[in-house]
Formats: structure tokens, C-alpha cells, sequence
């Protein structure tokens, strides 16, 4: 399959029916670090990976028909492959994903099979609800802005607040940053409406500084000086009047923007929508039939307020840039050490645990294939950091990883050193989940009740024999550094972390390769 973006746009709505809170970043990831990306492997993994249980299959149309479940049928094309979301499918007529246009289509049956392979990805899963009432929240927010400004400038902060969450969605789809079909909807409509046409186009971007960025420093800095004059009890006619001068000097960027996407002859909705905010805006100053007014002291507040919008978008914007260069690195460095001969060959040339050992805590599935053992100490901040990696490997497998713990310790049994260590190895005899629970709250708060009760209570003489034979086994393998983690038996390499390991869990080239 080589339509890329096809296949993550498509497979994030799939994910999105069973878990409306994932995030398009993630699906990115897990598919282009793939080394089988872009495979229908790939997307079988990613989704794993994503906690969807499903299913891979090749059937015919009777047994596509029978399935009544959303699904991904994989079409072969002569120029390129791809995958289609199907939402429902019946003998005459499909319900489909269109990814390019980012919004559902009614296809007939035939022809939407007439180019698939026989391959579908489903799942049994149940499909949950996404809260459709997201608008709700705004007319609440617009409501109590107006009980708190009762006044007319009220009505005022509430359209420089509308416009400026339009702002945010201009640099939303400009940066590709979250994904919104509904936005996406309403960007691309037919062959006139098309927001990335003109947020990309050369004149969108004036210097360093882009139609988005303008908006949101406009909208923020009226903002700022609106509420602190109301604050500091300036008169609202002088607000107004003040209001009404900017209002008249951005007429010209109205006009521009208008005539521009008219050259164009493409239109961008949201920039029409913030044209249309500050023309209701222009509209009502003037209705109000108030004078003009300049104060310096406005003008002090409007530069101050103008300032920090200034730094403040600037910094944002490259935050936002950094971030999505880091993400790139990231996904090439990933691609590289998920290639299972890359990991194969570095790990061979890493130290290995000849003895074997049964005197470990163990958490976990004993039969998993995936084994991290970890010296560490309750003490230190780097062994808080690896637990807190291993507890979130824990959580993605459902427990499925085998976590053999050895402590770090002194010699001397009734070093105060080892009390921690000793209570824990009591709790872990007495019961693993709460082991599990006391693990967590003392590498989160590294001082818990739970210790202090039991600080007074006579340890069991098992404890100390576990601990003992730990710190023996620790000076056996020459373990001087805390952390040191092994994994199948091979120390971790320093080219890789606990976190690279939670987008290799279901690489089973990986694992078997291990086991052998």
C-alpha cells in the first residue's frame, strides 16, 4: 500500500469507534515505525497495540455480507493499494469512509467490491459513543461571560473569544495538530472550499508570521486590554470609542483577505469566519453610535497587550514545530530499531545472565515471552523512572511481561538501608497485588502509610533469607549500577529504552527470535 496518508487517516477513524480518546499521533507512530509499514501487518499490530482486539481475515462476499461488523476491507488498485472504512454493508448499497474528504459516502456495493482483495480487518469489540454536545460548552462559556460583563463590553470579550478559538483552529489545520473530522468536514467542501489551499498559499504567510498567527494575536490582545480597562474602571464609551478606531484599521486586512482567496479561487471558511467576527464586531461599535477615542494609557495597555501576544503566539508556534521535528526522529529512529535484524545484531554484543536465579519477585505472566529483569533500589530517582516505564508496559500488555525484581541491598541484614526492601518483599509474599499497589504509591510518593504501619511489625524471616540471597546473586553478576535492566536475559542497550519497548510488543519476528 502506498497511500500513506490514506491508511493513518483511515485506521484513526477505525480506532476512534472503539476509543474516542486516542490520539492521531499515536496511530502515526505505531504505523510508520513499522518496518512492514505500509503492510496490512502493519495496521494488524498497530491496532493491537492500541488495546482493539481484531481479527484478520480472507472471506468471500457471502461472508463479508454475513458479518454485520464495521470493518477494513483492503482494495488492490493497478497504481497503488489501499484501505476503505466500511461503517455498514449490505447487497445493494455501502456505507463508507471517504478519507480524502474526510466524511462518510453511500457507494453501491458492487462497486466498492469490485477491486477488493478478500483481506478485511474487524473487530468484535463494542463501538462507543463520542459526546456529540461539544457546542454546548461554548453557549455556557458565552453565557457566563455575559453575567459577569453585564455591560455591553460583555458581548464584546465573547466575540474576540469566538474568533480567537477560530484563530486556534486556523493553526490547528495549519499544523496538522489534532484531528477533527468535522472540522475537516466543513474545510473541504466541493472544489471551491479548501482551508489548506490558502493557509499554504505564498500570501497567507507574511515573513515568519502566517494568517493564523495574525488572528490569534489580534483576537488575544483585544482580550487583554479590553478586561483590564474594564477592571481598572476606564469608561465603557471610551473602551467602545477606543474599540472603534482598531475596529475602522482592519477593514484593509478584511479586504485583502477577501480579494485574495477570490484571485485564488479557493475559500477557507475559518478565514471567513474571523472576517465575519470582526465585521460583526465593526458593525455593532458603529450601531452604538459612539465618538472616537484615543487615550494613551489605552494605547500603553493595547502595545503591552499586543507585546506579549506577540511572544507569546511566537513561542507557542515554535514549540509546536520543535515538537513535530522531534516526532519525525522519533518515528525514523523507532523504524530502525524495530527492524528485527538492526535489534538482533545489538543485542547479540550485549552482556548476558549465564546463572540462572529463582530468588526474584515476580510480577506478571510467567509464560510471557517478553522478560525484563531490573536491579533497582527504592531509593534512587533513575530506578523510579524504569518502574514507572515498566508499570505503563504493564498496563499496555494487561499484565502480559514477566518483571523479575531484585533489590539492591546492604550486606548487613539489619542495615536500616534494606527496610524498605524488606517491607516489600513482605507484602509481595503476602499478596501481589497489593505489591503491585505499594510499588506504585512508593515510587510516586516515596513515603506512604503503608510503611508506617507496618514499620512496627515483625518482618518475616523469608523476607530477609529473599533479600540476602538477592544481594548474593547481585555481587555473583557483578551488578554495580542501579538501574540495570536485562531483557531475555541480555542487558538493555543503551540505544534503547523501556518506552521504544511499548511499540515493539507485538513484533513477534522480535520475540520468537529472543526465546531461541
Amino acid at each position: 500500500m502506498k497511500n500513506n496518508l490514506n491508511i493513518q487517516e483511515t485506521v484513526y477513524q477505525f480506532c476512534k469507534l472503539y476509543n474516542p480518546q486516542l490520539q492521531k499521533d499515536k496511530i502515526r507512530i505505531l504505523l510508520e515505525s513499522s518496518p512492514f509499514y505500509p503492510s496490512v501487518l502493519s495496521v494488524y499490530r498497530a491496532l493491537l497495540s492500541c488495546k482493539i482486539d481484531c481479527n484478520v481475515v480472507k472471506t468471500d462476499i457471502h461472508g463479508l455480507l454475513s458479518l454485520h461488523q464495521t470493518m477494513l476491507l483492503h482494495i488492490k488498485e493497478k497504481e497503488n493499494d489501499k484501505l476503505v472504512l466500511v461503517k455498514s454493508l449490505k447487497d445493494e448499497q455501502a456505507v463508507y469512509y471517504d478519507s480524502f474528504k474526510q466524511q462518510y459516502h453511500v457507494i453501491n456495493t458492487q462497486v466498492l467490491l469490485s477491486s477488493w482483495d478478500g483481506v478485511i480487518i474487524y473487530s468484535c469489540a463494542t463501538e462507543q459513543k463520542r459526546d456529540r454536545y461539544h457546542w454546548l460548552y461554548f453557549i455556557f462559556l458565552f453565557l457566563f461571560i455575559l453575567l459577569i460583563f453585564r455591560e455591553i463590553t460583555g458581548f464584546f470579550i465573547s466575540l474576540n473569544i469566538i474568533g480567537l478559538i477560530v484563530s486556534f483552529l486556523l493553526i490547528n489545520q495549519e499544523f496538522n495538530l489534532i484531528e477533527n473530522s468535522i472540522l475537516n468536514r466543513y474545510c473541504k467542501i466541493g472544489k471551491i472550499f479548501n482551508c489548506d489551499k490558502v493557509i499554504h498559499s505564498k500570501i497567507a504567510h507574511l515573513k515568519s508570521l502566517s494568517l493564523a498567527e495574525l488572528g490569534s494575536i489580534y483576537f488575544i490582545s483585544n482580550l487583554f486590554w479590553i478586561i483590564t480597562a474594564t477592571l481598572i474602571s476606564i469608561p465603557q464609551e471610551y473602551i467602545l470609542g477606543y474599540l472603534k478606531i482598531i475596529n475602522l484599521l482592519c477593514i484593509p486586512f478584511i479586504l485583502f483577505l477577501t480579494f485574495y482567496q477570490m484571485y485564488l479561487k479557493k475559500w477557507c471558511l475559518l478565514c471567513l469566519s474571523v472576517c465575519f467576527v470582526i465585521c460583526i464586531e465593526s458593525l455593532l461599535s458603529f450601531c452604538l453610535e459612539i465618538n472616537l477615542f484615543i487615550s494613551y494609557l489605552l494605547i500603553k495597555i493595547h502595545l503591552l497587550a499586543c507585546t506579549i501576544s506577540c511572544f507569546g503566539i511566537f513561542f507557542l508556534t515554535k514549540y509546536i514545530k520543535l515538537s513535530k521535528s522531534e516526532k519525525t526522529q522519533q518515528i525514523e529512529a523507532l523504524r530502525i530499531k524495530r527492524n528485527p535484524n538492526v535489534f538482533h545484531a545489538v543485542m547479540r554484543k550485549q552482556p548476558q545472565l549465564k546463572e540462572e536465579n529463582k530468588d526474584y519477585l515476580l510480577v506478571g505472566n510467567q509464560e510471557s515471552s517478553i522478560i525484563i529483569t531490573t536491579w533497582i533500589s527504592p531509593y534512587c530517582p533513575h530506578c523510579a523512572n524504569i518502574v514507572t516505564d515498566i508499570l505503563s508496559l504493564y498496563d499496555k500488555t494487561n499484565g502480559n511481561i514477566q518483571w523479575r525484581i531484585y533489590w539492591a541491598g546492604k550486606a548487613d541484614k539489619h542495615s536500616y538501608y534494606n527496610k524498605v526492601q524488606l517491607h516489600l518483599i513482605a507484602i509481595y509474599k503476602e499478596d501481589k497485588q497489593k505489591f503491585m499497589l505499594a510499588i506504585k504509591k512508593w515510587y510516586k510518593y516515596h513515603k506512604t502509610s503503608l510503611f508506617a504501619t507496618q514499620s512496627n511489625n515483625r518482618l518475616p524471616i523469608g523476607s530477609i533469607d529473599i533479600l540476602e540471597k538477592q544481594i548474593q546473586y547481585s555481587q555473583d553478576m557483578q551488578i554495580k549500577t542501579y538501574p540495570s535492566v536485562f531483557l531475555n536475559n541480555c542487558l538493555l542497550p543503551k540505544e534503547y529504552s523501556l518506552k521504544d519497548l511499548s511499540f515493539m510488543l507485538h513484533d513477534k519476528e522480535i520475540w520468537e527470535h529472543q526465546q531461541k
